[in-house]
Order: C-alpha cells, then structure tokens, then sequence
C-alpha cells in the first residue's frame, strides 16, 4: 500500500519553508510502527510562491500515484485542501483519500462535503489513520482517539523530505522544531479549542532529551525551537528539561504564559541556553482581557514584561487589535502596556475569528458580524503572512472606517514608544 502525506502551500511573503510539518512527521511515524513503510510527503510549503495564485493548479502535477492519500492543514489553506481534495479523486478514482488537521477537526462535515474525501478525521490523527488504512473504520467523519501516554509514540519522521530544504534558524544557527506536550489546560475565547483540546498530556522529560539527543546525532543540530503553546504548565518539569540542554550546551527558545512561570524558572532557563521567550499578552486592558477570557490581568503582564528585561531574557509579546468591543480607550491602554515595559519584540494580529473558537463559533454572543468569505481566503491573507493580514468582521464597537483607520493609528503608535529588535531570526513585516 502506497501512502502519500500531501502538505498544502502555506505562503508567507515568500519566506522558505521552517520545517517538516510535526503532525506529518508523528502520523508517518505512527504508521511505520505498524508496519506501514511504503510512504512519501509532496510538501508544498518548499514551493517558489513568486508565481502561486489562488487560480493557479499547476503545482497540483506534482501529486504521484497512490493508494492513499493524507491531507491535512489549517483554515487559512483550506482553499487548497479543496483543490487537492478534488484533485486526486477526480484523477484517480480508486484512491482512499482521509483529510485531518484543524478546519477539518472544527468543521468536519463541511470539510468532508467540500473534498469528496473517504475519511475526514477530528483531532488526533495517530490511531485512526492506522484504522484506515487497516480497513478498520467506515467512510466518513472519525473521532480520532488520543493517545494517553506520549512516550509511547516515536519520534516525529524527519525522513520524508530533505531536511536540508527547511530553513528554520535560531541565533544564525540551523535550528529544528519539536513539542513536549499536546493540549491546553486554557480556555481563551480567540483559541481553537476543539482541535487543540483542553486535556493536557505530556511527555517525560527523558523522552524529550531522547529525542534532543538523537538530532544531535543525526544533524548536528545545537539549536531547538519547543513549539508547546506553553512550555512551562509544569514548573519541575520544564526546569529539568532546560537544564538537560544546558549540559549539550544547545540553544533554544520557548513560549510561555504569564502565570505559568516564575523568576526562578526564568533565570534556570536563560542559565541552561534560553536565547528568547514569546509570550501572549494580547492586550494592555483587562476589559479586553476579560472579554477575551484569558484569565490574566494587565498586572500581570507589565510584571513578566519587567522580569524579563530584569533577568536580561528578550521577549517577543504577542498582541492582538480589534477583538469584539475593542476601543480606541482600550488601544491606548495596550500602548500604554508596551511604553511602559519595553518588550524586545512586538508583533500584532488582527483579530481572528478562528473556527473551533468561542467566539468563531458564536459571534453573536460578542457583538460581531463574520464577513461573507466562502473559500477563506481572508483567512489566508492573516493566517500565512506576515503581516496585519486582512480583515474579516465587523464590531459592535467600531464602525468599518473606525476599524482600518484605527488600526493603522495603533501600529504607528506602538512603533513610537518601542522600536523593535530581531530576537527570533524572523520580525513581522508590517504593510499598512
């Protein structure tokens, strides 16, 4: 049985592909553990996207013949998850075609009408693409099961492109990407949570070395990006692991949240090769916070922002603008956040109402209108550049001129009270 893992453009200002997509790699992985060998990856977030448009199917040749096919991606590439979709069922007719991911985890039937596709699978994919493929399940939408102990998955399959295609850097140094953990214990309005889940389970510190070391040996790697959403939700756990890369002398970055972490967890960090933390603060009022249900307070956030600065850590703060009841008051608030703390970094998204989301999933309840955008090309537009991307609602709070004009007055406001440094090989590339 030939099995092929189709990765879907993913533009981003012609910026070359960062890594080997990690759900592919742990699903390639899974499927070799059971006895599955005969497997290839098309990635096509390695393609010259000088030349792509939304109209353009040439790349689609690329495809080869196959007995299955594993699609997966998120909302902003769901436009090409359709056309690969209907691509490969229309030229070859007897193939098995199973699509997973975050769109197709949070609107499932949807995806399964949209891509004619055999299977489409919701959350985690490991156990129920090995059910497929083993003849195990019946055609359609399949929970996928999650898997309890992470231990017991191999590490993710680095072997099905050249590694040396993927540009991921960290301080001028190749770097790679990995993750100690799935889920979120968190429940923020803005997140998907359907896809991500709330239920947290994570690997040993050990198993997490284990891998560390073995990358060391196979590329010679001194560099890692831990791609958790949150690193440090175990403060004993995530000290040995830091401190288990101090000894390899490796270089590495991490995100965080303000309330998971501590000066002491810090200073081991940056001790043990800690080169930069990211960190969600969203905003600098806590009406947006509160709306947002984050579950931290603007307090909060200026005291990690001075930690860092005290403890010599470059940080990266997440913002985000025009949420639901987002003013011109509240702007002035997060400006006011940012002059105050000066963070290394700052980057800004539009808001997002993302599929799986509180708010996505329920705008009428946060005073928001989604705009028509049947192909999610809007999506598209934020989710894979890097800039501000396009917008896609209207609030109760603002009108549509308010919107875009304020918008443009609150990045040039921030870019006055706090010029921004290059601490992670990669700065958002702002285009008003």
């Amino acid at each position: 049985m030939k099995i092929t893992f189709v990765n879907p453009p993913s533009p981003g200002e012609n910026q070359p592909a960062l890594d080997i997509n990690l759900a592919i790699g742990y699903l390639s992985a899974y499927l070799k553990k059971f006895g599955f060998d005969d497997i290839s990856l098309v990635d096509y977030t390695l393609l010259d996207y000088a030349y792509l448009d939304f109209q353009d199917k040439t790349y689609l040749s690329q495809i080869p013949k196959s007995d299955v096919y594993c699609v997966t991606g998120n909302t902003a590439q769901f436009h090409w998850i359709k056309d690969i979709g209907t691509y490969v069922k229309q030229k070859y007719p007897s193939c098995i075609t199973v699509v997973g991911g975050h769109h197709a985890s949070c609107r499932p039937q949807e995806t399964l009408d949209a891509t004619s596709a055999n299977y489409v699978v919701k959350g985690e994919g490991e156990i129920a693409l090995v059910n497929i493929v083993s003849s195990l399940e019946k055609e359609g939408i399949v929970t996928g099961e999650k898997i309890r102990n992470l231990d017991s998955l191999p590490f993710p399959d680095r072997t099905l492109a050249d590694f040396s295609k993927y540009k991921r850097m960290l301080l001028g140094a190749r770097a790679c990407h990995m993750v100690t953990l799935r889920g979120c214990p968190f429940n923020c309005y803005f997140c998907d949570k359907k896809s991500v889940g709330r239920d947290v389970r994570f690997r040993s510190a050990e198993n997490v070395i284990s891998e560390v070391d073995s990358l060391i040996s196979e590329y010679n790697l001194k560099a890692f990006v831990i791609y958790d959403d949150i690193f440090t939700l175990k403060k004993e756990r995530a000290i040995n692991i830091a401190e288990e890369l101090g000894k390899r002398n490796v270089k590495w970055r991490a995100w965080t949240r303000v309330d998971t972490i501590d000066r002491e967890m810090l200073v081991t960090m940056k001790a043990n090769g800690l080169t930069s933390i990211t960190v969600g603060v969203e905003s600098g009022s806590d009406e947006m916070l509160k709306t947002y249900n984050k579950g931290t307070t603007r307090e909060q956030n200026i005291e990690f922002l001075n930690l860092c600065r005290e403890v010599r850590v470059p940080v990266r703060c997440s913002l985000i603008y025009g949420g639901p009841y987002e003013t011109v008051e509240t702007l002035k608030e997060t400006i006011s956040l940012v002059q105050k703390t000066q963070p290394d970094e700052w980057n800004v998204s539009t808001f997002i109402p993302m599929p799986g989301s509180k708010i996505g999933d329920n705008p009428q309840d946060f005073g928001i209108e989604i705009l028509p955008d049947p192909e999610y090309l809007s999506y598209y537009r934020i989710g894979m550049k890097s800039g501000l991307g396009g917008i896609t609602v209207k609030i109760s709070s603002m009108t549509e001129e308010e919107y875009v004009k304020n918008r443009a007055w609150f990045i040039k406001a921030l870019e006055k009270v706090c010029k921004r440094k290059v601490i992670q090989d990669t700065i958002q590339n702002i285009n008003l």
